[in-house]
């Protein structure tokens, strides 16, 4: 007998429900999931660190580790989520628990909402929907970009609900109450899906046998909750800058081959192209003139985001990556377009086979990664719980991985990077840059009475400082290293390998181990008093100033004192120990080098004189 004809494409949308074998895969591909999901490598995902000692940070019920002495709660209208998922949690069952249940409910979230979407565009169409489990373990989830993962699975659940056949109120209800979760979660997530979402439903109207009339009221509906969050959230940031930063000019090849790493994990290009593969032999298959608009329309809009990401590779102020954001929708909108509900039983019986190759494929890669970064890493997690309290504002810095291990880490990931949060959550105190793009936006704010003086080089943006894991380097930098901590209570050093020829030279600057375990140093600054006087600026104004160590020119810390009828200003100051200069901002102090010098030591207050030269 043959193989019953396939549904006439103005008849593709029904609302029939996803068979029994498609639920029962989708069960399977979620424990999958969570298993990849809650493993202790989901702990040094770039970023991740960074949510999770905000989120715990910002409760502010642990007194041994005085988090409430240095920030306070802060209830953002978005980058939630992921942040109530752990503040709920942790007092039940410790942050640990809780962060793997972030990670899973992130993990989850996308992979149901990709699933959800397959089963209402055509209900044979949700065995591509197993994809979704796998693909949710992104390269955005171990870049550590949990709300953004969150916020994008939430997105999907609520435009298959706008899809599907449920009553209008019910179904627009659904969707509102999804798109506006998922802008209280991460308003671009929101935006970019909302933005598809308008796309496949304006070309499937017709199909769905709606007016275009009514779908542009419908969505108007869904998206006024999304567009009023987008609205606070630019109102509370106004601090940024709005422009792109200049970067180097576009390198398209470049960005196009960079695109499938930054989708799925590094090593997984292969397998990515055959997926690809397999949706345009779907179409091929079924013949183009049969598929339905909605999934050229998803093709469309998937190759639109693809090519956002290729040709904008600057990132806005502030905001790393923001034209990265947009892969993970692109490549899922041509995942989704997969017509496999035309082709006949053994096509699709073939087509289900490869969808499940793909997934073991990702699966594989995604443990193989894993087991790279705990060996790597676990013992700092290990050690993170026995750690003595010593409650500080902390600078943190670490080295780049290197070795054998490395190199199965593939890049963008950089499991060090926020080390320094994950030691705080034992240690206590606070750590320089735990923040979002906006400070405004982020869940822990600083208190103003504990914000330190800024550095004037701040040694790789706006995240922590990296060493190259060189010790011949590392010493070099030693000095800048010391300038950049010199506001702060303390250094973190956290390197696979031994950080203690660096140790040793911070010692001289007046920094003093506390503990080591794990491969984490926690140093406690103790620095020497200094008495300044510098003369020769504007009378009764204010002096800007800048204290270094030794003979580096930079990573200095900037002060700023108030100049008497004499135009002299003075002042006490504790900073770093051993040699340090000392100059105008806008100047330079008369006398050879431009700049003033002493030597700081525990024997009393060193003298710190410098008078500005006239121009």
């Amino acid at each position: 007998m043959s193989d019953p004809l396939p549904p006439d494409p103005a008849q593709a949308w029904r609302p029939d429900a996803p068979s029994r074998t498609a639920l029962v895969g989708a069960l399977i591909a979620s424990a999958l999931a969570v298993v990849a999901a809650t493993s202790d490598a989901m702990f040094f995902v770039n970023d991740g660190p960074q949510h999770l000692f905000a989120s715990v940070a910002a409760l502010g019920v642990d007194e041994a580790r005085a988090f409430d002495h240095y920030v306070s709660a802060n209830l953002s209208p978005t980058g939630r989520g992921v942040t109530d998922v752990i503040q709920t949690l942790t007092p039940l069952i410790g942050w640990r628990a809780a962060y793997r249940a972030a990670v899973a409910v992130t993990v989850l979230t996308w992979g149901w909402g990709f699933f959800a979407l397959a089963a209402v565009l055509a209900p044979r169409r949700a065995l591509v929907g197993w994809l979704g489990f796998a693909f949710a373990l992104q390269t955005p989830l171990f870049l550590g970009l949990l709300p953004f993962v969150l916020a994008s699975g939430l997105a999907l659940i609520a435009a298959a609900a706008f899809l599907s056949a449920a009553p209008p109120r019910r179904r627009l209800a659904a969707a509102a109450l999804g798109l506006g979760c998922a802008a209280h979660v991460h308003v671009a997530a929101a935006a970019i899906a909302g933005a598809t979402l308008a796309v496949v439903a304006i070309a499937g109207a017709r199909a769905r046998g709606a007016s275009l009339a009514r779908v542009v009221r419908e969505l108007a509906v869904v998206g006024t909750w999304p567009l009023l969050v987008a609205v606070l959230v630019w109102w509370m940031s106004r601090d940024l800058d709005t422009g792109l930063v200049a970067g180097a000019p576009v390198a398209l090849l470049e960005r196009a081959r960079m695109l499938p790493s930054m989708f799925l994990l590094g090593g997984l290009e292969p397998w990515l192209g055959a997926g690809l593969l397999l949706v345009v032999a779907a179409v091929v298959g079924a013949g183009p003139a049969r598929v339905a608009r909605d999934s050229w329309a998803l093709i469309a809009a998937g190759g639109f985001w693809l090519g956002v990401a290729a040709l904008v590779p600057s990132s806005f102020a502030g905001w790393g990556g923001a034209g990265d954001r947009t892969i993970p929708f692109g490549f899922a909108c041509l995942f989704l377009a997969t017509p496999i509900e035309l082709l006949g039983a053994r096509a699709r019986a073939g087509a289900a086979i490869a969808i499940v190759a793909l997934a073991l494929g990702v699966h594989a890669r995604v443990r193989d990664v894993q087991q790279h970064i705990l060996a790597l890493h676990a013992p700092l997690l290990d050690a993170v719980e026995t750690l003595p309290t010593a409650p500080r504002y902390w600078y943190a810095i670490s080295a780049r991985a290197t070795g054998p291990h490395a190199d199965g880490i593939p890049a963008p990931l950089d499991p060090a990077l926020h080390a320094g949060q994950l030691a705080a959550l034992g240690l206590g105190g606070y750590v320089e840059d735990s923040h979002a793009v906006s400070r405004a936006l982020h869940a822990a704010r600083v208190r103003p009475e504990v914000t330190r003086h800024p550095s004037s080089d701040p040694l790789g943006g706006n995240y922590f400082a990296q060493l190259s894991g060189d010790v011949s380097r590392d010493l070099a930098l030693a000095p800048r290293v010391a300038g950049l901590a010199a506001p702060f209570d303390g250094v973190l050093l956290y390197g696979p390998s031994p950080m203690s020829a660096l140790r040793d030279a911070l010692g001289a600057f007046g920094f003093h181990p506390l503990v080591e375990a794990g491969g984490l140093t926690a140093l406690a600054f103790a620095p020497c008093d200094y008495q300044l006087v510098v003369d020769g600026g504007a009378a009764l104004g204010q002096l800007a100033w800048e204290l270094g160590p030794g003979e580096v020119p930079y990573a200095s810390v900037r002060y700023l004192s108030a100049t008497d009828a004499s135009g002299v200003a003075r002042a006490s100051i504790r900073t770093l120990c051993g040699d340090v200069w000392v100059r105008p901002v806008d100047g330079r102090c008369a006398g050879a080098g431009g700049v003033a010098r002493a030597r700081g030591d525990r024997d009393g207050p060193a003298a710190l004189h410098c008078t500005v030269a006239r121009r």
